[in-house]
């Protein structure tokens, strides 16, 4: 909302004519809206045809070196797939996933008879970033239909295009992704079921187990897309989708990355991080100095604050620690 300052306004108030009225203040809501969807149909439409324009989308991501899975028929399920470049590292190099669903992201170009477009459904590889310690979207899949030999495809797909190392896939309680995954990847795969699907009174003890922090990732990687990327529109277009996936979202995250890795953005913690900080906390002062040495105006050692027989050895240069 723009706002005039409180002289600006009195001198509007007595002048008592719209001459000198802010045009800034004629701005509403609706019409930034309509502003931004202009300027997003603009971007992501290469073509009136809704089919063409994502064959033409497909065709982009092949030339700026992605990896794509491009399946598309009229009147028939279709399937869009893609890994940048950049995705690729995690993809292939972490031992966890969690797959994230989200339902009605789009429209089809595939109509039903009396119904008229069919409904999408977007998945998502979700991995941790080491170091963001946040959810990253390492693989994006698009298709109209969830059937057991359509998640197989896209499955077999990435096992056989890329070099995996993964071992363990978080899902929610869905019997189509795990017969797909089972048919895929056999028993090399264990399959985790996410927390927030099963029964709240078992919540308090999953929580303190070891999928924590993995399920937290996928929980927040999901509501960030449906908040700050998709909103409230289900009516978009599967090439406005792959617009704001490969264009908006995955350079967003490219952004927190290197925004993290030179030290401008905090890192997440992780669970088990963020109580040994709370446990550290929890010390009194004259504890924590009992586990601080003094050997010189500049080496010190200090007990580890969780594991009694680890020690630190710590160096000082400009009253900065440079060894540990």
């Amino acid at each position: 909302m723009f706002r005039m300052s409180e002289d600006r306004l009195f001198e509007l108030e007595q002048a008592g004519n719209r001459s000198s009225f802010s045009s800034s203040l004629l701005i509403d809501y609706q019409y930034m809206r309509n502003v931004i969807n202009a300027r997003m149909m603009k971007l992501s439409r290469k073509h009136a045809d809704h089919y063409e324009s994502v064959k033409l989308w497909v065709q982009e991501l092949n030339e700026s070196e992605n990896t794509t899975l491009f399946t598309v028929h009229k009147n028939d399920p279709f399937l869009v797939s893609w890994v940048s470049k950049w995705q690729k590292e995690f993809l292939d190099n972490l031992e966890e996933w969690c797959i994230d669903s989200t339902y009605k992201t789009s429209n089809s170009f595939n109509t039903v008879t009396g119904k008229g477009p069919e409904d999408c459904f977007l998945f998502t590889i979700v991995v941790q970033n080491p170091i963001t310690n946040k959810g990253l979207s390492a693989c994006f899949f698009i298709t109209d239909h969830e059937y057991i030999s359509i998640l197989s495809q896209w499955l077999t797909w990435v096992k056989n295009t890329f070099t995996l190392k993964v071992k363990r896939i978080m899902i929610d309680c869905s019997p189509i992704k795990i017969s797909a995954i089972k048919k895929v990847f056999g028993n090399s795969i264990n399959i985790l079921l996410s927390h927030c699907h099963i029964k709240r009174a078992c919540e308090v003890n999953v929580k303190h187990a070891a999928i924590f922090h993995i399920n937290n990732l996928i929980e927040s990687y999901h509501n960030q897309l449906k908040t700050f990327y998709l909103g409230r529109a289900r009516s978009l277009r599967v090439d406005r989708l792959i617009y704001l996936l490969a264009k908006v979202l995955t350079l967003d995250y490219r952004q927190e990355k290197v925004k993290t890795l030179y030290e401008f953005q905090s890192v997440r913690l992780t669970y088990k991080e963020e109580q040994k900080r709370q446990n550290v906390y929890m010390l009194d002062r004259s504890t924590a100095m009992k586990m601080v040495e003094k050997l010189s105006d500049t080496a010190f050692t200090c007990r580890s604050f969780t594991v009694n027989l680890i020690l630190y050895n710590i160096e000082l240069q400009n009253r900065e620690p440079v060894g540990m």
